[in-house]
């Protein structure tokens, strides 16, 4: 009888440690994935630009330019859309931290009366209507 309680928990035992073994190689990965992902970014800090590419062409496509960029190669970089007939100033955000498993998402801010929207990084019809109807 002794025997069988021996060999259940042995199993348990077993079962649990392989588990263990199994999460701390997929933290392991993890770890190391998100620090390539930083040197990624430190040596190409202007990668950011092909998330942001469908946004920028519609913004052109209104007469706007890309006037300047921001913070490169951090966690939030972006761009200034400018259109001087109107006056507008557009910040043009990607929200891409190292350590988020939700994806990124776009922001776009509008500096003269305060105002942003936030997109999913995807060119989907619904993202273009939200910006388009965000713009008008």
């Amino acid at each position: 009888m002794m025997e069988i309680y021996q060999v259940i928990l042995m199993v348990i035992g077993a079962v649990a440690t392989i588990y263990l073994i199994v999460k701390f190689i997929k933290g392991f990965f993890w770890i190391l994935g998100k620090g390539m992902e930083s040197c990624f970014r430190e040596k190409y800090p202007y990668d950011f630009e092909i998330n942001l590419k469908w946004v920028t062409s519609e913004l052109k496509l209104r007469g706007f330019r890309q006037t300047a960029t921001m913070d490169a190669g951090g966690d939030y970089p972006g761009v200034i859309m400018s259109n001087p007939e109107k006056e507008i100033e557009l910040e043009v955000r990607l929200r891409a931290p190292l350590l988020s498993d939700k994806g990124y998402s776009i922001i776009v801010a509008n500096h003269n009366n305060n105002t942003a929207i936030v997109m999913q990084d995807s060119a989907s019809d619904e993202n273009k209507k939200l910006l388009s109807k965000y713009l008008d």
